[in-house]
């Protein structure tokens, strides 16, 4: 009986350091959920710039001009994680428009230094009949 106590409290040791080395190894890091996004809104047909049109949970200015801020969340990385992808959806939508939505992917966007700026292309809606 004294055997089977001797190698039960060794594997409990054994144990013990392995997750120890494996919570040192590992570490608290901060996620993208979205960039910073920019960009603008206009009318397809006559060309202008769209005041007050809501993308995702803010309005365009008078020249159309969006800016979303960064977004962003922690999360706990183990040994050798590599950084989520990155897909960003916000809805674009104006009364007597269309609406229409931002939509971008990185494979390795989930990762970078805060205040990473993605500038978008032009968004032009369609009046509804």
């Amino acid at each position: 009986m004294v055997k089977t106590s001797s190698k039960l409290n060794t594997l409990i040791r054994v144990l013990f350091v392995l997750g120890v080395f494996i919570l040192l190894q590992s570490c608290i890091v901060s996620r993208f959920s979205r960039p910073k996004l920019t960009g603008y809104v206009f009318d397809l047909e006559n060309m202008q710039p769209i005041s007050g049109c809501k993308v995702g949970e803010t309005l365009t200015d008078s020249t159309g001009y969006y800016e979303l801020k960064e977004k962003r969340y922690k999360e706990i990385v183990l040994i050798a994680m590599e950084a989520p992808p990155l897909s960003v959806r916000e809805i674009v939508k104006k009364e007597g428009y269309v609406a229409d939505t931002i939509k971008a992917f990185n494979r390795y966007g989930g990762s970078g230094k805060k205040g990473k700026h993605w500038k978008m292309d032009t968004i032009y809606l369609k009046r509804k009949n």
